[in-house]
């Protein structure tokens, strides 16, 4: 099966200077906690770490870690049967996982790309929600993305824009297109009268595309379409992918960027099995034995001595239905 993982430093930060505490002193102390004290409810919904690999099971280096997130959903699906009409609700919570390799001594992330599970920004905010959070002892954890070549730049500085298409989620838990209230423009105004004629048939997805005109004259200008990206909640559950098919002038080819996560350093492979045990297993040995992709990254920033703090650690029954 493809999947899609991507790259980032994960540090631990006190009063926004990053510190030199290990990521997984912290996921050490929440894997020893009970399920219910595990999970979180962050903005992106339940979060809970379900799962990591023991460290001395590790091939290579026993400070790395391998980990598996689960998210639960909100918008249930059905279970049936292919040829009958069979339509039964899940009684059980749903979960989503994403799987994750953490290389310690790389301060690396490897991240299994799940639209509907934890994606870095909601592991960013699962998180820090056991860190204390006051005006003068502010701490948290930070996604630092590595970064690709290819990303908002190459596209700005490109003069052959191809097609620009949106992927929208309509069973998203919000529905905000703008990084702010008052952002506004023609594509967006478009994006929203395609999610109100898609809501009122009852669709998931919706698909909505942008290309040039037959004209020359009528062709997509980069710096405007990059101003207008650079506005949309890209980081919001309402985009599931949008892509930008250009001419780069980095690489001189065609290239199709996922501006969600534009600049983020990432690999396409096919993995065998679903299991988070196989993917990261998969994931392992393709760091150790593909060119260690991301193993110095870390040594771009500085840090400070500091000692991990208490972890805040709640109490959660179960997921509300």
């Amino acid at each position: 099966m493809e999947k899609t993982f991507y790259y980032y430093n994960c540090f631990i930060t006190h009063n926004d200077d990053i510190t030199n505490i290990h990521l997984s002193e912290m996921l050490d102390d929440i894997i020893v906690r009970d399920p219910a004290q595990r999970l979180k409810n962050v903005k992106q919904g339940y979060i809970c770490l379900m799962n990591m690999k023991d460290p001395n099971t590790n091939n290579n280096d026993s400070n790395d870690r391998k980990l598996v997130f689960g998210k639960f959903r909100d918008n249930k699906p059905f279970l049936s049967t292919v040829g009958t009409d069979r339509i039964d609700e899940i009684d059980d919570d749903v979960v989503e996982i994403t799987s994750v390799f953490y290389r310690r001594n790389s301060r690396l992330l490897i991240v299994e790309y799940n639209h509907h599970g934890a994606r870095p920004n909601a592991l960013q905010n699962y998180l820090s929600s056991f860190l204390p959070n006051n005006e003068d002892d502010n701490w948290a954890v930070y996604l630092e993305p590595i970064e690709s070549n290819l990303g908002f730049q190459d596209i700005q500085n490109s003069n052959d824009i191809k097609r620009v298409d949106f992927r929208i989620d309509l069973t998203s838990r919000t529905r905000n297109l703008y990084l702010e209230d008052s952002n506004e423009s023609v594509i967006g105004d478009v994006l929203s009268n395609t999610i109100e004629t898609h809501n009122s048939f009852g669709a998931n997805v919706a698909y909505v595309g942008f290309g040039n005109g037959r004209k020359k004259k009528d062709v997509i200008d980069p710096v405007q379409l990059v101003n207008l990206l650079r506005g949309l909640d890209l980081d919001g559950d309402i985009f599931e992918s949008v892509k930008v098919k250009y001419t780069s002038p980095m690489t001189g080819s065609v290239e199709e960027v996922d501006v969600k996560d534009v600049g983020v350093l990432k690999i396409i492979r096919d993995v065998e099995g679903s299991g988070w045990e196989n993917i990261t297993d998969f994931l392992e040995i393709e760091f150790y034995q593909e060119g260690r992709v991301g193993e110095n990254t870390y040594n771009e920033y500085t840090y400070e001595p500091d000692e991990l703090p208490e972890l805040i650690i709640n109490h959660i029954d179960q997921h509300p239905n």
